[in-house]
């Protein structure tokens, strides 16, 4: 029995450790010189991070370095984990717009990540002087292994550092995505998607938003909300909208189970809407041609903004 006990510790540490490294974030980071091209075993670093990821756990994703030591991040669940499905499996993914920012990886160079692309792997991709590419396994031969917030061909010696996370605050959340408005329709509802990015069980918060800097009604929710969970939360049905016109819209989160939240810097969503209407009518004018001749046809449209598209039927 006394030989037996050292074991039986032995076996619970271990499972206890294996535990604790299961809830960590997935951290890819490693430094670069300008000039010198990744080695073997930087290569093999970025290749094996790859081949870890656990794509559906993630609720945030991150990308910073030296030269960006806040960076840019992800908080749309369903791009993240899409993302990071793509990195792993080796696959051409380009996200739609969110917070700002496209976000792209290429089946290229073991995979590069690649913010902000002009399309999906197409175009220079040399952007600079603030440009983000991480692409490691770029090979032993070629020194081009991106930069964040720099030139990302022969970029400045820097470290470079893309975070999966998880939920690791216990009063953690934030507004992950607007759903998608429509640049023609006048009337439409505005709709939030809400995310647990905590530990805790959320059974209500608050909702602020604003519009073009003009406070709209605010909104006390309650939920039921486990962590990871999203939800989405109408904030108004039936939102007027003024042709030729630009709304910037503001959405967040506040006191998560009436706390304060462990992560305030991720609970607000930005979003701009150009919104143009649908045009009126032109206004045309009659004309009477008798005989041989090509009529003049005149048309005025009736707001500056918009332009007369001719063709013929």
């Amino acid at each position: 029995m006394n030989i037996k006990l050292p074991i039986l510790f032995l076996g619970i540490f271990v499972a206890c450790f294996s535990t604790s490294l299961h809830a960590q974030n997935s951290v890819y980071t490693d430094s670069f010189t300008q000039g010198v091209p990744p080695t073997t075993a930087q290569i093999n670093a970025w290749d094996n991070w790859r081949a870890s990821l656990k794509p559906g756990q993630y609720t945030y994703m991150t990308i910073k370095g030296t030269f960006d030591q806040t960076g840019i991040t992800c908080t749309d669940k369903t791009i993240v984990n899409a993302f990071a499905t793509a990195v792993q499996n080796y696959q051409t993914y380009i996200s739609s717009s969110t917070g700002g920012h496209v976000w792209s990886i290429c089946n290229r160079y073991l995979g590069e990540i690649w913010l902000d692309p002009p399309s999906s792997c197409s175009g220079s991709n040399c952007p600079g002087p603030n440009g983000y590419i991480i692409r490691p396994g770029i090979g032993t031969g070629n020194s081009n292994w991106g930069g964040v917030n720099t030139n990302t061909c022969s970029g400045a010696t820097q470290r470079m550092t893309f975070i999966f996370g998880k939920p690791s605050k216990p009063n953690e959340m934030g507004v992950a995505s607007l759903s998608p408005l429509d640049i023609c329709n006048y009337t439409q509802s505005i709709t939030a998607k809400i995310s647990n990015y905590g530990t805790n069980y959320v059974d209500s918060f608050r909702l602020y938003w604003s519009v073009n800097n003009v406070m709209q009604t605010p909104l006390y929710v309650t939920s039921h909300l486990k962590s990871g969970i999203d939800t989405s939360i109408m904030l108004k049905a039936g939102f007027s909208l003024n042709a030729n016109t630009t709304y910037n819209f503001k959405i967040w989160t506040h006191r998560p189970n009436g706390l304060t939240d462990s992560i305030p810097s991720n609970d607000t969503l930005v979003y701009t809407l150009a919104f143009m209407g649908n045009p009126n009518p032109p206004l045309t004018n009659n004309i009477l041609q008798c005989g041989n001749g090509r009529p003049v046809l005149q048309a005025t449209p009736d707001s500056p903004a918009d332009s007369i598209l001719w063709y013929t039927a």
